[in-house]
């Protein structure tokens, strides 16, 4: 393009923004440099018209419209257009102007990268070709979901839940380096998370084949006429244009792991500024992850972005992030690439082995060392906890050999059972570095409820008394939307052993059987497992509605069945998402409608507290997006209208409760969700002034929580002073 083409061009694109137009201009004059450095992520690509291409037929696919673009090509939504069967892509193209022999041979590597990874958590490749225009294309897997930043805080996911996503996405890598490739542009828009939280990897781009017979055949990119990263979470050696290896991918997971944790990036700079940032990537040192703060830590374009987009985000407790945590990423982070992980498996392990309490090889430590440390903070905790162990264990022996001359010894040992197994266990969970603790106690608990069972037989209350401890024993070890010790084979077991209890017996309480039946529907439902998740759930709600009509005043067996009605919908709305079979909605639909009643007839009653309407409106939000998905899969508009009123009654809920409570920042945040999923249905309903209402008040509320966590945070800060 010649000059005055390219001005008149650049002066359409930008819109009259004298100073884009000028930084744009500033940008191509140093690509034009013999020794350029390309910076992928600094400029959006100057998108030309895309209008021509939609509705285009590519291969056997029909375009819908673009979804993504980037420097060398676009990414567009499609079809099949062969009525063969129902299928959503995503097409990668070349842009018009830009098939140069460089592009097309990372193109081309791309393909061939693609082609030889199959792996759950990375975007597969389905075809491939080339446009009548002769233009290069790729057929993908289409990734419907949020990239890997806004889910964690757009989904409040905890510490546990962000370390368990992030291994994940290690075992993709992982998986890639095993098959020679390194990606080489990990982070966070180029990791997307779908609705059921499965993280899945895109845009190879750039990524570099480690085998000789490949890499000889391309362009390498690291090399110094041409380099390609992203400066933010690029490595050392990317940045200094040295030899690339699977070490530079460890270093970027360390910068995704460094902003999981933090809320940020591990350099205090402005990003705005990559010589600055490149500066830093190689000469300065990261601060801690646990010194570093969400609220007070300066922030990049990006990161307001995502914060805007995430009106539920929060920063993890400093105490969670010391010790093991700060040496893990730091580890990852090291300059030199031979002293960081010398694979992302070793990476990944560490973490597995701090989720689990277990030593990690950040830390040149011994488990005595950390036994100590434990002990030193918790001296008459586990003196106390220590003794009622040993009394514990020898009372169960003295018990187990003399059970038929000492009952009342044998009560007093099951009591003190009872105690260990209910009370001791909720303690220590609040106290930190007890999972091995726990653990322990734990283990000791199931040897010793296994041996009692065996001699349970023709013992009702005995029976009754063990299936309880089971299903308790079952939520420390791997208990669903529990604090849990993330054992979730053992808690199936756990659930399973009260089952075969509580059936077994003639006189047992339904109760607990129906406890037990969901507590093990849950966890097989969070175990793919969908179809024998929802029959255990289907025997719990059976005995519930058994129970509720035998007493129809008894406000916790209305909770129960409240309960299983919400549950069993969600179930449901999984296996939908799963299989793509609507059919189920209208099953779904009615569970939602069932729990909504039973919710609104529990509030008209005394016994009402604050939970039950919290309650009560959440499952009105859950049935507007069950209603919502309804009117979107049958095409009928008028339909949004019923979505629209459940997402109101929800909203009038809680702002009742805000009113009562007034300084519970959590109904206020509520109420700013809420506002936009009100928002987002009246846009369905052409409410378009009521719904810019409501998204701005969203805002509004948004904007003030944000100050006053900002203002609780410096207060916080302050008292360390005093």
């Amino acid at each position: 393009m010649v000059q005055p083409q390219r001005d008149e061009y650049l002066a359409q694109a930008c819109l009259g923004d004298a100073s884009l137009q000028h930084e744009v201009e500033s940008l191509l004059r140093y690509e034009s440099d013999a020794a350029v450095m390309t910076v992928l992520p600094l400029l959006p690509a100057l998108s030309e018209s895309n209008g021509a291409i939609h509705g285009q037929r590519i291969g056997a696919y029909k375009i819908k419209h673009e979804i993504a673009h980037g420097g060398m090509g676009a990414v567009y939504l499609a079809t099949r257009a062969d009525d063969q069967y129902r299928s959503k892509v995503a097409i990668k193209i070349i842009r018009h102007g830009m098939d140069s022999n460089s592009v097309l041979s990372r193109f081309r590597t791309e393909r061939q990268i693609l082609a030889a990874l199959n792996h759950p958590n990375i975007a597969r490749l389905l075809d491939g070709g080339q446009t009548a225009e002769g233009l290069p294309y790729l057929v993908m897997e289409y990734v419907e979901g949020q990239p890997l930043d806004i889910y964690v805080r757009t989904n409040r996911l905890t510490l546990r839940e962000r370390l368990v996503l992030f291994c994940q996405i290690c075992a993709a890598v992982q998986y890639a380096h095993q098959h020679l490739v390194v990606h080489r542009d990990l982070k966070p828009s180029n990791i997307l998370v779908t609705s059921n939280g499965a993280p899945k990897l895109l845009d190879f781009g750039i990524a570099k084949f480690l085998a000789p017979e490949f890499s000889a055949q391309i362009l390498d990119p690291t090399t110094p006429t041409m380099r390609l990263l992203t400066p933010a979470y690029a490595s050392p050696e990317q940045v200094k244009g040295e030899t690339v290896t699977t070490a530079s991918d460890v270093y970027s997971l360390g910068v995704l792991l460094y902003e999981l944790l933090t809320g940020d990036l591990p350099y205090r700079v402005n990003r705005e500024l990559p010589q600055d940032l490149m500066r830093s990537i190689i000469e300065d040192e990261p601060e801690r992850p646990s010194k570093r703060s969400e609220f007070t830590s300066e922030k990049s374009e990006r990161s307001k972005q995502v914060a805007v987009a995430s009106p539920r985000n929060y920063r993890l407790p400093v105490n969670l992030l010391k010790d093991d945590l700060d040496n893990i990423v730091l580890m990852a982070l090291r300059k030199e690439p031979l002293r960081r992980y010398s694979s992302v498996a070793q990476f990944s392990e560490d973490i597995r082995r701090y989720l689990a309490g277990l030593p990690v090889s950040a830390r040149h430590d011994t488990l005595g060392y950390r036994l100590q440390k434990f002990v030193a903070r918790h001296r008459i905790g586990v003196a106390a906890i220590t003794a009622i162990l040993l009394s514990l264990l020898a009372g169960f022996g003295l018990t187990l050999r003399a059970q038929r001359q000492s009952e009342r010894r044998f009560a007093e040992v099951r009591a003190l059972a009872h105690q260990v197994i209910f009370d001791y266990q909720n303690q220590l969970a609040t106290v930190g570095g007890a999972t091995l603790l726990r653990q322990r106690m734990i283990q000791d608990a199931v040897a010793y409820l296994d041996k009692l069972s065996g001699e349970a037989s023709g013992d009702s209350s005995l029976q009754q008394e063990l299936a309880a401890a089971y299903v308790q024993i079952g939520r420390v070890q791997g208990g669903v939307y529990e604090a849990n010790l993330g054992d979730t084979a053992s808690a199936a077991q756990s659930f399973q052993k009260a089952i075969t209890l509580l059936e077994a017996n003639t006189e047992s309480n339904n109760t607990e059987l129906s406890e037990a039946y969901e507590q093990l529907g849950r966890l097989r439902s969070q175990s793919a497992d969908y179809a024998e998740g929802l029959a255990l759930q289907r025997k719990a709600l059976v005995l519930r509605t058994q129970l509720l009509t035998a007493n129809p005043q008894d406000s916790a067996l209305q909770r129960l069945l409240i309960g299983s009605h919400k549950n069993i919908g969600e179930a449901i709305e999984i296996i939908i998402h799963r299989s793509g079979d609507t059919r189920q909605r209208i099953e779904a639909r009615t569970s939602y409608e069932q729990a909504r009643d039973l919710s609104n007839a529990l509030l008209a009653t005394p016994e009402a507290t604050d939970k039950d309407r919290y309650q009560a409106a959440t499952i009105h939000q859950m049935l507007g997006f069950c209603l919502y998905n309804i009117a979107y899969e049958a095409d009928e508009p008028q339909r949004y209208q019923v979505a629209l009123t459940s997402h109101q009654q929800a909203l009038a809920e809680i702002r009742r409760l805000a009113e009562s409570h007034p300084e519970n920042a959590r109904y206020r945040r509520a109420i700013a969700d809420s506002l936009m999923d009100v928002g987002r249905v009246q846009i369905k309903t052409n409410n378009l002034t009521e719904s810019l209402a409501n998204l701005q008040e969203a805002i509004s509320i948004f904007k003030k929580l944000a100050a006053q966590d900002l203002a609780n945070l410096n207060a916080r800060w302050d008292l360390r002073f005093v």
